[in-house]
């Protein structure tokens, strides 16, 4: 029991408690999930390489590596989707949206997530960072304005 205790002091002291977000979200991927930019866009890969690079480095199961999609084929399960707004498709003017399916409409289990985003922000890590959090299951952070979670950065 005191090398439990004596373990949780030394990792709380080295972590913060926001490091362990995904720990508390209830909803799970059943299969370690994998980015796709769709092929159509020029949304950068390697900008949205480094937003899911500061996901792994947060001890989230993700794929480190993104790749590119021909998007006019279905979603397959696992996959997290980039693409931009359709036109039209964006009424209410967010700069990004992630819409994540789950297996069931009571379930816990992500099937897979789509991330629209405005094609003038597509160079934009913190908005990848953000869906991407959406999409493992991350709520919005409205207390802490320093997370990746808030909407408080303007663009």
């Amino acid at each position: 029991m005191k090398f439990f205790l004596f373990i949780m002091v030394l990792v709380s002291s080295i972590s913060h408690a926001s490091d362990f977000d995904h720990l508390r979200s209830n909803k799970y991927w059943t299969t370690t999930p994998s980015v796709y930019v769709c092929n159509n866009t020029s949304i950068d890969t390697q900008v949205v390489k480094q937003a899911v690079g500061f996901w792994v480095d947060q001890g989230f199961k993700i794929n480190p590596h993104v790749s590119q999609k021909d998007c006019n084929r279905s979603i397959e399960v696992g996959q997290i989707v980039i693409e931009y707004f359709v036109p039209g498709g964006n009424p209410n003017y967010y700069n990004a949206l992630a819409n994540s399916y789950n297996f069931k409409h009571d379930s816990n289990h992500r099937a897979y997530s789509k991330i629209y985003v405005r094609k003038s922000l597509q160079n934009e890590v913190d908005i990848y960072k953000h869906e991407i959090g959406h999409s493992l299951g991350l709520e919005d952070d409205f207390s802490n304005y320093e997370s990746v979670m808030t909407h408080e950065k303007m663009y």
